[in-house]
């Protein structure tokens, strides 16, 4: 996960199940004109992944822009259907893939 914070995102909320990281998208204009609110102009760029299976363990992540984060007023907005969100969340996910996999190399096959 030092890949996505590495890039500013903070883990919000964890369990063995799922893992939630926020970050402020103070470079997406974009975001800020449609997303922000009177009370908090900048939104954030939230991550969620969700772990399923062992050997090997399926990875299931959403990206999604939040107004309000943190408050009884926040309003989640899911981007994972746009292709270039979906095209970013597969580069993280591949730059995390290849981290764990040179921390953690496979075992070879014993050979019979």
């Amino acid at each position: 996960m030092s890949v996505y914070l590495g890039r500013g995102f903070q883990i919000v909320r964890d369990s063995d199940l799922q893992l939630v990281m926020d970050r402020p998208a103070k470079d997406n204009f974009g975001a800020q004109l449609v997303f922000g609110s009177q009370w908090n102009v900048v939104p954030n760029s939230r991550i969620s992944m969700t772990f399923l299976g062992d050997n090997p363990t399926q990875v299931n992540a959403q990206l999604a822009i939040v107004t309000n984060p943190g408050s009884g007023f926040e309003q989640v907005t899911d981007l994972t259907n746009n292709a270039s969100t979906r095209q970013q969340l597969q580069i993280g996910m591949s730059q995390a893939k290849a981290l764990a996999e040179s921390q953690h190399p496979a075992k070879p096959k014993p050979t019979s």
